[in-house]
């Protein structure tokens, strides 16, 4: 039972994903060709305001960035910001591990994880009501319960 409920529905799955591809004779489309992000060309430099920090800002167009493009800005707190981020961030090491982690996790389970769990349940039940309670003879009944759970 259980190798017929997992060949449905691995065909099951193989038809979905089927469904999902493009055909043969697919070509992905030719990068745009564009020059620049807006419609008309931008000013040679921002408009000004009156107030502190509201002097008139310049474009660099095609100039190479530094790797560390926020000291560019000169703010201590922006860059305390980055440092703690990147100082807090996990090493490669350190993702290569729990991806290792993650893998063997999978393992253990046997692939029941990769698969929809399906489970039915089927119960009858044979009962007596005392008479006392319902002013009159004892009842006898059957309670018959059924279930179905799926989970992923």
């Amino acid at each position: 039972m259980m190798t017929f409920t997992r060949s449905m529905v691995a065909a099951l799955a193989a038809i979905v994903m089927a469904g999902c591809t493009v055909g043969p004779n697919f070509h992905p489309p030719a990068p745009p060709t564009t020059e620049s992000y807006t419609a008309s060309p931008l000013p040679a430099q921002t408009a000004g305001a009156p107030t502190r920090g509201g002097e008139p800002q310049s474009f660099a167009f095609a100039r190479e960035l530094p790797s560390q493009w926020w000291a560019l800005f000169q703010s201590p707190a922006l860059d305390g910001l980055i440092k703690q981020g990147l100082a807090d961030s996990p090493s490669l090491a350190a993702a290569q591990a729990a991806l290792r982690v993650a893998r063997e996790n999978l393992n253990a389970a046997g692939g029941s994880l990769l698969y929809p769990g399906v489970d039915a349940n089927l119960q009858a039940t044979r009962q007596k009501i005392s008479g006392q309670s319902f002013g009159g003879s004892g009842t006898e009944f059957t309670l018959y319960n059924a279930s179905v759970r799926v989970s992923y």
